[in-house]
């Protein structure tokens, strides 16, 4: 008799949790769509509560458009290979131009200037001078 082998890359994947759904209010949504709408309708009711009192029924207009704006911006991906949402492609644009001008090895500003030589290990996430790496007595 033969054994089953069984493809576990459908169930487990990234993609596979993006297809799960909750079943709320009689509706299967996903469950990323349904917290962003349940986060998204926390500024719509600050819309609301403020431009009640200029607009009456017009500030509900406005509290959709805000809860339909940030869908946009949570649940839609970029069209590169990265396939990140929207929010965060903004926020890594906004976020590197505070690094214009600085270098980054393992996590760690470095300063490209400076000639002190760095022994960097696989499993290390930071920089080591070589005078701090422990020697095991081996000649490498």
């Amino acid at each position: 008799m033969m054994s089953h082998t069984y493809n576990l890359t459908d169930i487990t994947g990234r993609k596979a949790a993006d297809r799960r759904t909750i079943t709320f209010a009689t509706i299967d949504w996903q469950r990323r769509t349904l917290m962003v709408l349940a986060w998204s309708l926390l500024p719509g009711a600050v819309v609301v509560a403020v431009l009640w009192p200029l607009m009456q029924e017009v500030a509900l207009l406005f509290a959709a458009a805000t809860v339909g704006v940030l869908m946009w911006l949570f649940l839609s991906k970029t069209r590169d290979a990265r396939e990140v949402s929207k929010y965060r492609d903004m926020r890594d644009r906004l976020d590197s131009k505070k690094d214009v001008g600085r270098f980054y090895l393992a996590g760690r500003e470095v300063d490209p200037m400076v000639n002190e030589p760095t022994v960097l290990h696989q499993e290390m996430a930071s920089v080591t001078p070589p005078h701090q790496v422990a020697r095991t007595g081996a000649w490498w």
